[in-house]
């Protein structure tokens, strides 16, 4: 409860706000008393006030709302009465988190319907709910059925959650009051740095680094805490998307390498500095013939220490995995985890570990013509390719034994050849000719 003996300057300038609407309190009290009658009048405490308010408060918080510079609070004033509700106080007790000073003082303005704001007077002083001070704003009055919203600025020193409370009442009724609250999560920010290079460390004409879609430059940027993507462009190797997490004051560094090319595992992506161990990379490709089944087998070690690496490498020949199986290539890892994923100029293996780790790469298919996938060509095969080419169904991948891009009866008179004997396992005639 308000004590004037306590506080007697806030109490001179409450009489003063009063005092200059003499008026339009005696105006309004005789209205008042007109339409609701003694009755009416004579109700009192907090809920009789609440329910007959005829208009509801809310406060809200911007929807990045952070740390960097001055922040906007709003106060909506919405009047669901069916007559204006005249000279509102907004009265905002000084929340302990944020600043609230001249500055935001200054900063405060109403917002109307149709987005256009007024600069409206304020003050710091004494306030009448709360120990403390509070910002009160001397409100437009608010038409029957329409929403203000009342703005002011205040800094946030730091990262947590922050509560505001407003109090809005018609100047000349005190009693006749509507209150909101609102708590948000104040975020701090820390930095990406990116780095987009060459094997020798120059920078990468022309390279542009994106971070959540805008285009940011390499470098270190600021950033507000919380996950971010980070993706490269103008390239000539598509690099990897990197999916990071950002905590306050933290510097997360990511850097990039443009191989001149690709013979060799090359880290192209790492945010802990790793590289693949000199001398480590083994391949084995095997194509495939009518009697020696494709595969494939490539390994490498990164010297990684935690985070992820993205490690590129060629793609393997078709004769080993052919271009329809490339999705059954599958990654090991005697360490951490390992996933693959396909460019169109190369393989990408995303490894994340926190020691040293070996990175198998691996494919296992079948004989050239073996389309039944049982371990051997014979007069079946023939017949599923001959099947398959007459109703225009799929063969496989092993059905074009002459490799011209095709699969047609012409396969599947080769397969019945091996079958009975008449060409080598490479479709070729026996004895040469």
């Amino acid at each position: 409860m308000f004590d004037a003996d306590t506080h007697p300057d806030a109490a001179e300038a409450l009489y003063e706000r009063l005092r200059s609407f003499a008026v339009a309190v005696t105006a309004a009290l005789v209205v008042t008393a007109a339409l609701t009658g003694a009755g009416a009048l004579a109700a009192s405490g907090p809920a009789a006030a609440q329910e007959s308010a005829g208009y509801t408060v809310s406060v809200e918080f911007p929807e990045n709302f952070t740390t960097d510079g001055r922040q906007t609070v709003q106060v909506t004033v919405e009047n669901t009465a069916d007559s204006a509700l005249f000279n509102p106080v907004v009265e905002v007790p000084l929340p302990n988190g944020l600043t609230v000073d001249g500055t935001s003082v200054g900063s405060a303005r109403v917002r109307f319907p149709n987005g256009t704001t007024e600069a409206r007077t304020a003050e710091l002083d004494t306030s009448t709910f709360r120990s403390g001070q509070s910002l009160f704003i001397n409100g437009e009055e608010v038409p029957a059925n329409t929403a203000y919203t009342y703005e002011f600025d205040v800094g946030v020193p730091s990262t947590g959650n922050e509560s505001v409370e407003a109090e809005v009442r018609p100047l000349y009724n005190t009693d006749l009051s509507a209150r909101d609250s609102s708590t948000a999560y104040a975020a701090g920010f820390g930095t990406l740095d990116v780095t987009v290079q060459r094997p020798d460390g120059s920078p990468v004409a022309g390279a542009d680094v994106l971070i959540d879609g805008e285009s940011v430059g390499a470098g270190a940027t600021s950033v507000v805490e919380g996950n971010h993507t980070v993706v490269v462009d103008g390239t000539s190797v598509v690099l990897p998307t990197f999916e990071r997490t950002v905590d306050v004051g933290e510097t997360v560094r990511l850097t990039y390498t443009v191989p001149a090319t690709l013979a060799d595992p090359t880290v192209v992506a790492t945010d802990r500095g790793a590289s693949v161990i000199e001398g480590s990379a083994g391949e084995l490709e095997r194509t495939a013939t009518a009697s020696r089944a494709a595969a494939y087998d490539l390994s490498f070690v990164v010297d990684a220490s935690g985070g992820r690496t993205t490690v590129a490498f060629p793609t393997p020949s078709s004769g080993a995995v052919p271009a329809s199986e490339l999705d059954e290539l599958t990654a090991t890892t005697d360490s951490g985890s390992v996933s693959l994923e396909r460019f169109d100029d190369s393989l990408r293996a995303n490894v994340s570990a926190e020691t040293d780790a070996t990175v198998t790469v691996s494919y296992d298919g079948e004989r050239l013509g073996d389309v039944s996938g049982d371990g051997s060509v014979d007069r079946g095969d023939a017949g599923a390719v001959a099947g398959a080419v007459a109703s225009g169904s799929d063969a496989g991948a092993y059905a074009d034994v002459n490799d011209d891009g095709e699969v047609n009866a012409v396969d599947a008179m080769l397969v019945a050849q091996y079958a009975n004997g008449e060409r080598d396992d490479s479709y070729a005639l026996s004895g040469g000719d």
